[in-house]
């Protein structure tokens, strides 16, 4: 969506905000109504996981973006600047790219080793422009209120030709990884020089049947060319009914409305209810995959969880999230299984 020559990447909706400004759900507003895990789920559709500002600075010596926290918090909200594919300099990543509460003119300068950046990308077959500036957020929920510079949006032949969605719980989200841009979501997309639409939401992966249509009309919209899915950390503790349920209807809603599109299903990853003796993710675990197997769908894999974090060296403190190290296992794991099966253009 574009915002004073801005696009404002993996947003659904775009609203004014009571106090000035503008602000972003990453779902519609029909979803939204139906998410069901109470105020953590609509809080996720607001954060900005994966949420990117892109644009091109046309002439002058850059960009003032002026933004704020969308609400009064004790959360952290910081963004980090890259030129295309490439982290941005010592400059752009200085503690003054933390968003606070009230309003901040931030400062983003126009490049002035644009050609040495265009050398480098092409050096690695690099997908993206370095002439187009991203400001990727990492995390929290922001108000823009201005923009002002030369700028517009940066054109289809800058950005990546494939890209991948990710749905699923906060590890997909990106909780306890470095920032956004070091999640394992967005090493996969890097690994195989796809952009990335980062529909993770902490705490809140349900399946709702909305949720799922929605994902599914992306794809019919050709928004995105594979869909991964990391179904049942969040909801270890349903009954079986409702796991096949649920789980059945988003595997099979997804595929069958994309039938020429890849579609990943991961298992729970090893966690707490693994190192505890307890069953209930290996009751997730075994109903995926007999979903999968049953649905005899060709543009369907499943990946079992264990098999890309396999084990409490992987994981963080809290016994869910994977660790730095745990992160990248899953980021190599499922970078190899994709390219295994989907050929990038």
């Amino acid at each position: 969506m574009i915002y004073k020559n801005i696009e404002i990447f993996n947003v659904a909706e775009i609203y004014d905000c009571p106090g000035g400004g503008i602000s972003w759900m990453r779902v519609p507003k029909n979803v939204y109504e139906t998410l069901e895990r109470g105020d953590q789920a609509r809080n996720m559709a607001k954060n900005s996981t994966g949420v990117e500002l892109r644009f091109v600075i046309k002439s002058g010596d850059g960009v003032v973006i002026r933004m704020a926290k969308l609400e009064p918090s004790n959360t952290t909200n910081v963004f980090h600047v890259y030129r295309g594919g490439i982290q941005g300099t010592w400059e752009d990543c200085e503690v003054d790219k933390y968003v606070f509460d009230e309003p901040k003119d931030y400062f983003i300068k126009k490049s002035d080793n644009i050609e040495t950046l265009k050398k480098m990308a092409a050096a690695y077959s690099d997908p993206w422009d370095p002439d187009v500036v991203r400001v990727i957020f990492d995390r929290g929920a922001y108000r823009i209120l201005d923009v002002v510079g030369d700028v517009e949006p940066p054109k289809g032949n800058q950005l990546p030709a494939n890209s991948i969605l990710f749905y699923g719980s906060s590890i997909t989200h990106g909780s306890n990884s470095i920032d956004m841009s070091h999640s394992w979501a967005s090493i996969v997309g890097r690994n195989l020089r796809c952009d990335v639409i980062n529909k993770g939401f902490a705490g809140s992966c349900a399946m709702e049947p909305e949720m799922i249509d929605y994902i599914s009309k992306l794809g019919k919209d050709n928004k995105w060319d594979v869909c991964v899915m990391e179904l049942g950390i969040n909801v270890l503790w349903w009954e079986e009914e409702k796991v096949y349920s649920r789980a059945e209807n988003a595997v099979k809603t997804v595929a069958l409305s994309n039938p020429e599109k890849k579609i990943f299903v991961i298992s729970p990853f090893y966690c707490y209810d693994d190192f505890k003796g307890g069953k209930d993710a290996e009751k997730w675990r075994t109903a995926l995959k007999k979903i999968t197997d049953s649905l005899r769908l060709p543009n369907v894999t499943y990946i079992n969880g264990p098999d890309l974090l396999s084990g409490p060296a992987g994981l963080s403190a809290d016994e869910v999230h994977p660790n730095i190290y745990g992160v990248q296992s899953i980021a190599n794991g499922l970078t190899a299984i994709i390219k295994k099966i989907y050929k990038i253009s």
